[in-house]
């Protein structure tokens, strides 16, 4: 299975929820973004709105991104409580985030997840980061199909 892309600066993109139906969690995102911090430094951030559009609550969310490069990863506190470093492997440039807090709930109305995390990289300038979010249970993965316009 292939991740969807993401690549620098940061622009918002739109998922729509798959056109079928499905028991369970199913994820899609109402934006996400990937910004290079200016200067050409080193650190990313990404910044992930997930919204559970399924018939459950996730149950076991985990998000896993690949960074060209990846040196060191981790959450932002202020906006990430629930969310620990459970993988990382620095020569593959993976690295995976669980949700250990609550989960996103199901709807109606949809249930909402913003989260950003921080990546350092062995490089400057512009990259692609291809992200993974698994609701657990066997729900829809959200996997972001188009990239963001580089620089």
């Amino acid at each position: 299975m292939r991740a969807g892309a993401w690549t620098v600066p940061a622009i918002a993109v739109a998922s729509a929820a798959p056109a079928f139906a499905a028991s369970g969690a199913n994820l899609s995102t109402s934006n996400g973004s990937v910004v290079r911090a200016t200067g050409g430094n080193q650190f990313l951030t990404a910044t992930i709105n997930l919204i559970n559009n399924g018939t459950a609550a996730t149950t076991d969310l985990t998000i896993t991104f690949t960074v060209p490069g990846l040196t060191s990863a981790a959450t932002v506190p202020a906006t990430n409580s629930g969310w620990s470093q459970t993988a990382i492997n620095t020569t593959a440039g993976t690295v995976t985030f669980t949700r250990t807090g609550s989960q996103i709930s199901s709807g109606p109305p949809p249930g909402t997840l913003s989260s950003v995390f921080t990546f350092q990289r062995s490089q400057n300038g512009s990259t692609t980061v291809y992200v993974d979010a698994d609701p657990g249970s066997g729900g829809v993965h959200y996997n972001p199909p188009s990239g963001l316009a580089s620089n």
